[in-house]
């Protein structure tokens, strides 16, 4: 198993101008860990990425490959327009793992069916890229929500990432 850190965890040093995708970079190479985990989701410019042109994110590839880090992107929603985008930044980055969470606070039931028509029509480019799809719970979403997603998109290339802390958000016992 390789330990990674969250640039969420970080995100107040971001939202004060104290860190930057690079600072963070060296700050997770301190700590001894293996990879990154890049909220592209809070703010402008791709989140704590910082933006997504080609030349910055071979500055990122280039200087997480220099560490030995593995990278993944963390985003939130299942528009097919947003995560062709973010499959093409994960693309560009080496990353092989985008991660998202389908509930936007909206209607749950609407949301969880879109959500399978709408992962359904990217797999095909996260499947061509070799990139696997990470379907997070988070604070509307159950652990049986997510399962029951997972079923009826039916594909090897999209799983789960069980945040048991996101599953007390949805009133869940994270020991059940």
């Amino acid at each position: 198993m390789k330990l990674g850190l969250e640039s969420f965890s970080y995100h107040l040093a971001f939202t004060m101008g104290r860190m930057d995708i690079f600072d963070f970079i060296q700050r997770t190479a301190q700590l001894g860990l293996e990879g990154i985990q890049i909220n592209v989701v809070r703010g402008k410019n791709w989140g704590y990425l910082g933006g997504n042109d080609s030349t910055h994110l071979e500055k990122v590839r280039a200087m997480a490959k220099d560490l030995g880090f593995f990278i993944e992107i963390d985003t939130r929603g299942t528009d097919p327009v947003h995560l062709f985008k973010a499959l093409d930044v994960c693309h560009a980055l080496g990353a092989d793992v985008l991660r998202t969470y389908v509930s936007l606070g909206g209607d749950l039931a609407t949301e969880l069916r879109q959500a399978k028509e709408n992962i359904r029509q990217v797999v095909p480019k996260a499947e061509e890229l070799g990139i696997r799809i990470a379907l997070e719970n988070h604070e509307y979403e159950t652990s049986n929500d997510m399962v029951r997603l997972l079923e009826r998109i039916d594909s090897p290339q999209v799983g789960l990432l069980a945040d048991i802390g996101n599953s007390m958000m949805a009133l869940e016992d994270p020991l059940s």
